[in-house]
Formats: C-alpha cells, sequence, structure tokens
C-alpha cells in the first residue's frame, strides 16, 4: 500500500515537473523595478553598479516553474537558486514511531533509500528515489513539539479583542473565516458550516479495533471503549461528545467511515499547522521550513542569516580538544534531602523553634542571556606571554578573549562552606561506571581563592556580542500561532548547534 502510493505520487510529481518545464520565457517583469532597484532580493545585500567580480553582477532573476519575475539579484544568488530534487513528506512523531517499519515497505524495490538514523531502529528523516526526484520523509515534530492535538488548538483560537466587539451573529461569520484562512486545506475538502467541528483533533478508539470486523459496526462504541492503554487513560465526556457530533454531522455509516474521516482530517490538521509554521518563517527568516531535517539546522541558519557572523573554522586539533573538555552542562543535585519550614504564615508554626522559609527560585531566560554575552568567532591564537594576572583583568565586554586550561589546589579551608554548591565541575567518567558525568570536586573554592599551579595551554581569541544581534521576533500576544511550540526558533538551539562545530 504504501509502496503504491509512493509510485502515484512520483507520477504525478513527474507529470508536474513536465508541464512545467515547458514555461521557458520570463512573464511580468517590472523593468522600471529592476532598474531603480540596486538591493539583492534574496541575500538583500548591495549590488555593486559594474562590479568587475562577475558573481557580483546584477542579473535578473525568475520563477523556473510559473516564469513569475522575482527581482533583481547577485549572480551568484540567482546560481544557487535551485529548483528542489525533493518533496517533504511530514509524519508527525515519525522518530518516536516504528519509522523502520516504513522503510521496510518502501525497499520493496531497487530504488535506492538513503536514511539519516538516529538509532539502529529510529531514524530523523529517510528517502525514496523515485525517478530523478525523492520523497523525503521527515518528523513534523522536530519542528512543532508539541501534539497534533495542542498544535490544532492554538491555530483555532482568534484573539478575543477582534471578536468581542461584533454581535455573535457576525462573531461567528468571522470566526468562521479566520478558520479558513488559517485551515486552509482543510477548508478544500470540508464545508464552512462543518469546519468548527472538523478543525478540532479527533477521538478514537485504538484498543478497541482490534479486527477487520470492527469496521463493519454501524454504531459508535462506548465511551468506556476509547480507553487508551499506551497513555492509561479515558476519553473526557466532551471529547465523547465531540465524536458523537462527528458521527451524526457526517452520517457516518459504520467504524470503517469514521476511521477514514479521522485519518482524512488527521493528514489535513497536520498540513494546515506545518503550512501556517512556514509562513511565519517565510514572513520572519525568508527561510523556509521544508528545506530542512530539524529545527535546531533551521534555528541555525536563521541565526547566521540574521547576524551575518563569519565564524572561522577551527582546523588546530589540539584546540578542538581543548574546547571539548570545556563542554560540561550543568550541575544537577539534590543539597539537602529534607526541608521543614517553620514561619508565622504557617498553621503549625512553633515559636520556640527559629524561623525559616522554603523558597523556590528559578531564572529565566538561561540560555538567551547567556547567548547574548561576548563569544568567540575567529582568529584563535596559541599563546605562551601572558600572565593569568593580565588575562584576569580583562573586562567582560574586551574583544579580545582567552580560553585557559589550569591545573588548581583548592584550600581546604573552604570545603564547609561550599558544600551546597562545589564549584570547577569535572566532566570524567567515576569508578565502576561507562559513562561520563559531571562530577563535582570534593574541594570546593571560590573562583577568586584558586590556587593556580600552572597554565597547561592558554589560547586567545576575537570574540563579539554577534549572537545578541538576532533579532528574535516578539512573541505577538495578539497571534496565538506565535506562541505555539515551535513557531520560533529558540535561541537554546543555537548553542546547541556550536557544540556539534
Amino acid at each position: 500500500m504504501l509502496e503504491e502510493d509512493t509510485l502515484e505520487i512520483g507520477k504525478i510529481i513527474k507529470e508536474k515537473t513536465e508541464k512545467y518545464e515547458s514555461i521557458k520565457s520570463m512573464i511580468d517583469f517590472d523593468k522600471n523595478h529592476y532598474n531603480r532597484t540596486n538591493i539583492c532580493y534574496i541575500c538583500e545585500n548591495e549590488i555593486i553598479k559594474d562590479s568587475p567580480n562577475d558573481e557580483n553582477k546584477k542579473v535578473i532573476d525568475h520563477c523556473h516553474l510559473t516564469g513569475k519575475y522575482r527581482g533583481p539579484a547577485h549572480n551568484i544568488c540567482n546560481l544557487k537558486y535551485k529548483i528542489p530534487n525533493f518533496i517533504p513528506v511530514k509524519i508527525h512523531n515519525l522518530t518516536g514511531y516504528d519509522s523502520h517499519l516504513f522503510i521496510k515497505q518502501l525497499g520493496v524495490d531497487a530504488s535506492k533509500i538513503d536514511a539519516i538514523p538516529n538509532t539502529e531502529e529510529k531514524y530523523i528523516s529517510f528517502s525514496k528515489k523515485i525517478g530523478g526526484l525523492k520523497l523525503r520523509f521527515i518528523d513534523s515534530f522536530k519542528f512543532m513539539s508539541s501534539s497534533l492535538d495542542n498544535l490544532s488548538k492554538n491555530l483555532r483560537k482568534m484573539p478575543e479583542n477582534e471578536l468581542s466587539k461584533y454581535p455573535p451573529k457576525i462573531r461567528q461569520m468571522k470566526y468562521i473565516n479566520y478558520l479558513k484562512s488559517k485551515f486552509r486545506e482543510t477548508s478544500l475538502h470540508f464545508p464552512e458550516d462543518k469546519l468548527d467541528l472538523i478543525t478540532r483533533k479527533g477521538v478514537y478508539p485504538y484498543d478497541y479495533m482490534d479486527s477487520k470486523d470492527k469496521y463493519k459496526e454501524t454504531k459508535l462504541p462506548p465511551k468506556d471503549k476509547f480507553y487508551n492503554k499506551l497513555n492509561d487513560c479515558y476519553i473526557t465526556d466532551e471529547e465523547y461528545k465531540h465524536a458523537q457530533r462527528v458521527w451524526k454531522e457526517f452520517n457516518i455509516k459504520n467504524l470503517g467511515e469514521y476511521t477514514d474521516l479521522y485519518v482524512k482530517t488527521d493528514v489535513l490538521i497536520l498540513t494546515d499547522v506545518f503550512e501556517n509554521f512556514r509562513d511565519v518563517c517565510l514572513k520572519t527568516y525568508k527561510l523556509d521550513p521544508d528545506w530542512y531535517f530539524v529545527a535546531p539546522g533551521l534555528s541555525w541558519d536563521a541565526m547566521l542569516k540574521m547576524t551575518k557572523i563569519k565564524l572561522d573554522l577551527l582546523n588546530d586539533y589540539d584546540m578542538i580538544l581543548m574546547l571539548e573538555k570545556g563542554l560540561r552542562g550543568g550541575v544537577s543535585q539534590c543539597c539537602n534531602r529534607y526541608g521543614k519550614a517553620n514561619n508565622k504564615y504557617m498553621k503549625n508554626y512553633d515559636k520556640s523553634k527559629e524561623s525559616n522559609y522554603l523558597m523556590y527560585l528559578d531564572a529565566n531566560n538561561l540560555y538567551g542571556w547567556a547567548m547574548s554575552q561576548y563569544l568567540p568567532y575567529g582568529e584563535f591564537k596559541w599563546i605562551k606571554t601572558n600572565t593569568i594576572q593580565n588575562i584576569l583583568k580583562c573586562p567582560d565586554d574586551s574583544e579580545k578573549g582567552y580560553i585557559l586550561e589550569l591545573d588548581l589546589e583548592y584550600p581546604k579551608e573552604l570545603n564547609d562552606d561550599h558544600s551546597d554548591l562545589p564549584l570547577c565541575p569535572e566532566n570524567r567518567i567515576p569508578e565502576n561506571s561507562k559513562q561520563a558525568v559531571l562530577l563535582l570536586s570534593y574541594v570546593m573554592p571560590n573562583t577568586k581563592l584558586f590556587v593556580v599551579i600552572k597554565a597547561e595551554n592558554e589560547m586567545n581569541l576575537s570574540r563579539q556580542a554577534w549572537i545578541k544581534t538576532a533579532k528574535t521576533p516578539a512573541r505577538d500576544t495578539s497571534n496565538p500561532n506565535y506562541t505555539s511550540p515551535g513557531l520560533y526558533v529558540s535561541p537554546r538551539q543555537p548553542m546547541g548547534k556550536l557544540c556539534h562545530f
């Protein structure tokens, strides 16, 4: 079945490609716009008039599929603009399910399959070659890390301030128009009076459907049959009423028809959610998520595009090893196993004992703060001339920075004072273990009280607050799509990509 669908998709793509290949000439050319504009619409940098460099020459760019004029561009930018040779196929939480079963189904013929594995049985992506094109299967959950139910709920939300100013009848009409604008594909398959019903994530009796005969049943199973063993839960009364309404409104005859409708709406909702995600990314970053495998890759390119930073490539293997030693992560520990509060705000307050409180503290935007500091970007060099004292005098916002590998001696008198949060953790393998973890030394110094035995290695570098210049779009509270999981580039994602390099 999957193989047949794949071949059918390949046939449709081939027919459309051959149709578009007949479009050779450019249409809708705006000569005035081309002549008066000297900004490349692709890279947004200036086009130097009469540039001797052939790569930077001004050229006309047009779409090779529709023939429409798109704008002036550098010659090199125009040449890099390519028609994709793949069609992305999104499956929500593909990595979390048995993706290897899909590969087994797709591998029945001699056509090549390429895979990017996560583990032996789970894949980030895999591609099936059909003629000159590929079907690229990607996990939409890697971009929008939430359930399809939550994503559809977020997309359905229309800002209250846009509805409250209208009377009820007009309010309903406005909401339907809003749903049509957000669920564009779904609205092509269902009448508008059914959109409010069908754009909700449906419910399905997964564990009840254990034989083909169940598809012939002519009634919706009772609520207790919707129990989900995987999540160990029943559906709510509201969810069951929704299922009953769907059954009635669509005049469903049996569970087979209900299953077909459930699968169809699931696919359409995922399509609309991802298309809205693409709209946000294209508008904000001018980058298309369809070209990426996971969100960190999109986030990394967005950062490079917005900051225009040029990062030096490290070629010195010893430098790479030294920097890898500094990748430690964060300390996670339980400093006190049991704590009991005693203060005047409690019913069982004991006046004879000392007052104490339990307090929960949390720091916001740790990743964002760290990534906004002065960070290295190039000119990495070994040094032997600077003293530790001179390096410690270097201000936090200096364009020259240093990375040191030190041998330290910790004064024993600091042990008791620093017992709750030791400094200078080490990433090493403990005894009787094979996995490296973050270990805290038995002596806990203050950074200003270290006794430096010697500097093993010293490196200087150039730095600036280059990620800080990336203007992450503010989350527009009037637009629920911006607050949806995955619909903005997180500052922690570039940090993870930096660790890869």
